[in-house]
């Protein structure tokens, strides 16, 4: 059978990542209606009308058309899909096609009676994605110009790595952080020398102001500004424990915590340096970690926290409020809790002043 004949588009048109094919739609149609199909073979290659490969996004394509449905079910419509026949493991496609008509009345311009819209696919080789239910063919028949169908393929994105270039970029980012790890921990070409105080003792911490200004607006402020700290070697630190800080800087450098562990060892701790040094990212995993982790053991503690804290805490709050144990399925923890305060607990609600969004607790009779 013939292929589609594929139209020269101007440059603008291929930016778009365009293809343009012209089809003779009555002779595909008269081709198939003169065969007889049957249930098992009607999907069969005699039934389907198959573009050449073209290329898009500099990967090979092919389209199918079946004029009478690619199932038995389907007779009566146009069924019509596109697929990837490269060997890309996978492909992220943004694709839409148009199928159109030349105008009656001005010949150069196209009239189009069905456009897909804009979707996005995940392709791998061999992989087909399309429409059985496109349009009637008694319908598309009547509505075409000069017997001319005009099909548009466009894919707008596509996001392709290789297994190989993945685990490149997988290499090179393992690599950044490990050697921001090591500048950590050896302190080399270190221009600040944190001083945290605790305990009665001051530890020192090695550290450099380009990368935590780049990496925290709150370090950014301190040593890009009119800040004492801009001009000074050592800088002291309070109010933060030395395993925090150090694991809050372990961020900072590494994009992710020392160990699984952390956060039920100094989660709280460490979520409050967070908020302190502007890490909003290690703030939601923390939020994330206590709020799956919550257990019977740990409630008393994690709720009087949320109910003290200034800190956004939209899974945990949520977590503690519907917390049950399959053990104990009558026991309302929540109430507990505040029956065993000393004091009647009431937060009031102020989003204006508050930079979360509070949970009232009303005064318990």
């Amino acid at each position: 059978m013939s292929t589609a004949k594929s139209l020269t588009l101007p440059r603008e048109q291929r930016a778009r990542r365009t293809e343009v094919f012209l089809l003779n739609f009555p002779s595909i149609v008269k081709s198939v209606k003169a065969k007889t199909r049957t249930k098992d073979t009607w999907a069969q290659a005699d039934y389907v009308y198959e573009s050449s490969t073209f290329t898009l996004c500099e990967e090979p394509w092919i389209f199918r058309l079946y004029p009478d449905g690619s199932k038995e079910e389907d007779k009566g419509y146009v069924s019509f899909f596109v697929g990837y026949v490269g060997d890309k493991k996978e492909l992220l496609v943004t694709k839409e096609t148009q199928f159109c008509t030349p105008c009656k009345d001005h010949p150069n311009e196209l009239k189009v009676l069905y456009d897909t819209g804009q979707c996005s696919q995940k392709f791998t080789p061999g992989a087909t994605w399309g429409n059985t239910h496109l349009y009637r063919t008694a319908g598309l028949l009547k509505a075409l110009t000069r017997n001319t169908l005009v099909v548009i393929v466009s894919l707008n994105a596509v996001n392709s790595l290789s297994s190989d270039v993945a685990q490149k970029k997988r290499v090179l980012k393992e690599c950044y952080w490990n050697n921001n790890a090591t500048f950590l921990k050896d302190g080399v070409g270190a221009d600040v020398t944190f001083l945290v105080q605790g305990g009665g003792k001051t530890a020192p911490v090695k550290a450099h102001k380009s990368l935590l200004s780049f990496r925290s607006r709150v370090f950014y402020a301190m040593f890009q500004s009119a800040w004492k700290e801009s001009t000074e070697d050592s800088v002291p630190i309070t109010g933060v424990r030395f395993p925090v800080f150090c694991e809050l800087l372990h961020f900072f450098y590494c994009g992710d915590v020392s160990h699984d562990g952390v956060f039920c060892e100094i989660g709280l701790e460490l979520w409050q340096a967070a908020d302190q040094y502007g890490a909003e990212t290690l703030c939601e995993m923390c939020d994330l970690s206590l709020a799956a982790t919550l257990s019977v053991e740990n409630f008393t503690e994690r709720f009087a926290w949320v109910l003290n804290t200034t800190i956004k805490t939209a899974y945990l709050s949520k977590r503690c409020f519907v917390f049950s144990d399959p053990a104990y399925p009558k026991r309302n923890f929540v109430e507990e809790f505040l029956m065993n305060q000393k004091h009647d607990v009431v937060v009031v609600v102020n989003n204006n002043k508050r930079k979360r969004e509070e949970i009232e607790i009303l005064e318990l009779e």
